[in-house]
C-alpha cells in the first residue's frame, strides 16, 4: 500500500498564497491552483474575519481590448 499524499483544499492554496504574497487575482488563482471559485473563498475568508480589500484593474488583452479584473489585497485576519 502506499502511503496517500495529503492535498490541500483550494481555498486553502489561495488563502496561504494571499497572505504570503500579499494579493491575489483570479487568473493567478486558475494558472497556479486550478482554482475557477476564488471570489467565493474571498467571500469565505471575510466571513471568517480576514481584511481583504478587492481593487478593480484594467489591462488589455492579446487583442487590445480592455479587460476588467479585480485584485484581492490582504490586509489582516484574525
Amino acid at each position: 500500500m502506499s502511503k496517500s499524499k495529503k492535498v490541500k483544499p483550494k481555498i486553502q492554496k489561495c488563502a496561504e498564497y494571499l497572505e504570503r504574497k500579499g494579493s491575489i487575482t483570479s487568473w493567478q488563482a486558475i494558472t497556479m491552483f486550478r482554482a475557477t471559485r476564488l471570489s467565493a473563498y474571498i467571500h469565505t475568508l471575510r466571513k471568517k474575519g480576514w481584511d481583504i480589500i478587492s481593487e478593480d484593474k484594467t489591462s488589455k488583452n492579446e487583442d487590445g481590448q480592455n479587460v476588467v479584473f479585480t485584485k484581492y489585497i490582504f490586509v489582516s485576519k484574525p
